[in-house]
């Protein structure tokens, strides 16, 4: 994951607003020093077990409007969800937030696969239509997507 958080520092240094879509509760630790001693970035944590600010699946619309319309660093931690409860949410936060986007934006999702399965998994159709629409399409509305 270094090469990885690297990049993700580096944009943060640069205060790019960055979204971090994270279904494994790593992420958190942008929030202090590699060596754990000093302060990290000041990102905001929603959902998970770090989280500054708690999140339910059914969060995914109001989240995405406001990660869309603000300039908050920020990590999504889906890591308490269960997988079908993840997909709701993210169905719901890909649509929003690519309705009200439109500054610059640097999307991070990890695990991609679980939102953007190749093999299009049954059900999942409008998630991976979203996800598709933000990758494709969402450069028009500033967005920049890295998929992990």
């Amino acid at each position: 994951m270094s090469q990885k958080r690297g990049i993700v520092e580096k944009l943060l240094r640069l205060n790019r607003r960055v979204c971090v879509i994270d279904p494994t509760g790593v992420w958190w630790g942008l929030k202090s020093s590699v060596d754990g001693q000093r302060p990290g970035f000041p990102v905001v944590v929603f959902g998970g077990p770090h989280a500054d600010v708690p999140i339910t699946e059914h969060a995914g619309e109001a989240l995405g409007k406001l990660v869309a319309g603000n300039n908050m660093p920020c990590i999504i931690d889906l890591s308490d969800t269960i997988l079908a409860a993840r997909r709701r949410f993210m169905t719901a936060f890909s649509e929003s937030v690519y309705r009200h986007n439109s500054k610059p934006l640097h999307l991070i999702v990890d695990e991609a696969d679980e939102f953007s399965p190749q093999d299009g998994m049954k059900g999942m159709e409008q998630l991976v239509g979203n996800m598709d629409r933000i990758v494709r399409r969402g450069r028009v509305k500033g967005m920049r997507v890295t998929m992990i």
